[in-house]
C-alpha cells in the first residue's frame, strides 16, 4: 500500500515529534504565495531553534521539477537545512542536490540516508508570528490511542464465540 503525499507528510511529522521539537505540516512561512514546506520542525530552544524543512516527494517528476527550479533553495531563508522525504527506492542518494538531506520511508519506518549541510538562518518576526498565530491549526499532534473499555471487549468476545472472528470485527 502506498501513501499519498499528505499521508506521507503526516506520517513523517508524527515520526519527527519529540518532547524537544515542534512540528508543523504545510505551513506557509511568509506572505501570501510564499513557500510552504510540507513539514517544518523547530527545536524548542531560544538559543538554537534549528528549523529544518522537509519536502515530501511521491514521484520522480515532482522531485526533478523541484531540483531543476531550485525551489528548495527558498527554504534556506528560514531553515538550517532542507531534507527530501520519499518512499524508499524513489530516488537515489546521488540524485539529491548538494547540501540537502534525504530520508526514506520503507512502508513502516523512516531512515536517514543523507544528512543536510546546516546553514544557520535567522527566524524573523514575521515567520515566528506566522508559526504562533497560524501554526496552532497546522501543528502536528500525536494521535491519541484509545483503549477499548472492558464492556466493549466482552461484547466483541461474545460475538466472536457465537458468530466467528470475522463477524465480531
Amino acid at each position: 500500500m502506498s501513501l499519498s503525499h499528505d499521508e506521507l507528510a503526516n506520517n513523517l511529522a508524527i515520526h519527527l515529534m519529540s518532547d524537544d521539537r515542534m512540528v508543523w505540516e504545510d505551513i506557509p512561512v511568509g506572505k501570501s504565495g510564499s513557500v510552504r514546506p510540507d513539514v517544518l520542525t523547530i527545536q524548542k530552544s531560544f538559543a538554537s531553534p534549528n528549523p529544518i524543512s522537509y519536502e515530501i516527494k511521491v514521484s520522480v517528476s515532482d522531485f526533478r521539477s523541484d531540483v531543476t527550479s531550485a525551489k528548495w533553495k527558498n527554504y534556506l531563508d528560514f531553515s538550517y537545512g532542507v531534507i527530501f522525504a520519499v518512499p524508499k527506492g524513489l530516488i537515489k542518494k546521488s540524485d539529491i542536490p548538494n547540501g540537502c538531506g534525504l530520508i526514506q520511508f520503507n512502508g513502516q519506518s523512516w531512515h536517514t540516508v543523507k544528512k543536510p549541510t546546516l546553514h544557520p538562518a535567522k527566524l524573523n518576526d514575521e515567520i515566528l508570528l506566522k508559526l504562533l498565530i497560524g501554526g496552532s491549526e497546522r501543528e502536528t499532534h500525536k494521535p491519541i490511542i484509545k483503549n477499548r473499555d472492558f464492556e466493549q471487549w466482552v461484547h466483541h468476545d461474545t460475538l466472536r464465540k457465537k458468530f466467528g472472528k470475522d463477524f465480531s470485527e
